[in-house]
């Protein structure tokens, strides 16, 4: 099965493989997508493991449950993701020759909540903690409801079915 990450390979040698920690993710935009698949499959505990530390609060857990569960993933397109690899990359101190002090994954993410078809594009930065990439913080660049949905509407999905058919619910 295709990744719903979007990145055109089978789901066990992309996102599923890093999830399941068979392998890390190399790139912060590999840990963009695991962390899109993750949000569109309800994996809580690993979006909270790949926060990066600062970030972690005692109401973060039930905030990402919150928004899984009352949100239906589309789609992700990126637009942008700066290719530095964990190899050879020091994300404490600015780097001279990139000026690269938190790599960056630009994307939109495409969604539906409370039955409305949204966008929300993002600048996220990324870290190196432990030897592995984690989120850092974002930027939201533009979130908006695009159209509401009806249940004889068009699924947003693509799929062809009526929303009452396919995504719905």
């Amino acid at each position: 099965m295709l990744c719903i990450c979007g990145s055109g390979l089978d789901e066990d040698v992309c996102c599923k493989s890093i999830i399941e920690k068979k392998r890390v993710a190399v790139f912060p935009e590999q840990l963009m997508r695991s962390r899109y698949y993750s949000y569109a499959h309800n994996n809580v505990d690993y979006l909270y493991e790949t926060y990066a530390d600062h970030a972690k609060s005692a109401t973060l857990k039930s905030e990402i449950a919150d928004w899984c569960q009352q949100s239906r993933w589309i789609k992700l397109n990126i637009h942008r993701a700066d290719a530095v690899a964990i190899d050879n990359v020091n994300c404490t101190v600015e780097n001279e020759n990139t000026a690269l002090k938190y790599p960056i994954v630009n994307f939109t993410a495409y969604y539906i909540y409370n039955d409305t078809y949204c966008q929300m594009t993002e600048q996220s930065r990324f870290i190196v903690e432990n030897g592995q990439w984690r989120y850092y913080d974002g930027d939201v660049i533009e979130q908006k409801a695009c159209v509401k949905l009806t249940r004889n509407t068009s699924c947003p999905c693509g799929s062809g079915k009526k929303y009452k058919r396919c995504c719905i619910g």
